[in-house]
């Protein structure tokens, strides 16, 4: 019976250990995901970073070219003021409306550089985020698979442990059966062994009740002579028989 057991507890043990190492896999394809998501990420910043980098350039060329413009313009206006008292009214006003042209779509360009700045300033922040949430997860990955580790390695030492007591158990099993009247040796020495109880009884009942009173009654074994525990019936049987019932006979008879 408790090899049995042993056996359906070994089996159980195997069950969660297959389930524990599915699981483990699955965690390790997990980490795996995780360094591929952390990596593409990597890639995906180290690129918004040479973005930020060439808009960041981008934006200082269009300051300089706004301090150029506004200089050009300031010089502009200077020299509209000396041309003001006898250049025709004509002239002037498409000089002006050339300067006002360019000046707004200097802005424009300025906005539109602004904007884009800002853009990419924003997705940087975002996936510098998803990549910090990327590696609490992997962290958190590790840990979870490094628990699965411990757990499947005292699973293992459980299911060794019950491999030992069912070969413990199957041992003791056979030497039981061995000595229940197995066969070859096994079964030789227990028959030698009941022959030996069987002969003791025998010269017990003929100390007993005397040597020649039954015709049926097996002979005296001379193996038996001399033995210390054959005194020890003899005395047994001197000291406590009585003289009532079957077989009864005084000391000295």
């Amino acid at each position: 019976m408790e090899l049995v057991v042993a056996q359906q507890e070994r089996n159980r043990l195997r069950d969660l250990l297959g389930a524990a190492e599915v699981r483990l896999q699955e965690q390790e394809r997990r980490i795996v995901g995780l360094h591929t998501c952390k990596r593409q990420l990597e890639e995906r910043c180290s690129e918004l970073e040479r973005r930020l980098g060439e808009e960041a350039e981008l934006n200082e060329r269009l300051r300089q070219a706004l301090r150029e413009r506004e200089l050009a313009r300031r010089w502009a206006e200077e020299r509209l003021d000396r041309l003001l008292a006898g250049a025709p009214d004509g002239d002037l006003q498409a000089a002006l409306a050339q300067a006002m042209a360019g000046r707004a779509a200097l802005e424009r360009r300025c906005m539109e550089s602004t904007e884009v700045a800002r853009a990419s300033s924003d997705a940087a922040r975002s996936w510098q985020r998803r990549a910090q949430m990327a590696e609490e997860e992997l962290a958190r990955a590790r840990v979870e698979a490094a628990s699965q580790e411990a757990a499947t390695e005292g699973l293992q030492q459980r299911l060794r442990a019950e491999e030992e007591l069912t070969v413990q158990l199957r041992a003791a099993l056979e030497r039981d059966v061995a000595l229940c009247g197995g066969s070859g040796a096994g079964g030789e020495a227990s028959d030698e062994l009941r022959r030996w109880v069987l002969q003791s009884l025998n010269e017990v009942n003929r100390s007993a009740h005397g040597r020649t009173w039954d015709p049926f009654e097996p002979k005296f074994d001379p193996a038996f002579e001399g033995r210390e525990w054959m005194n020890i019936l003899e005395s047994f049987r001197q000291n406590h028989q009585t003289r009532i019932g079957f077989g009864c006979r005084a000391p000295n008879s």
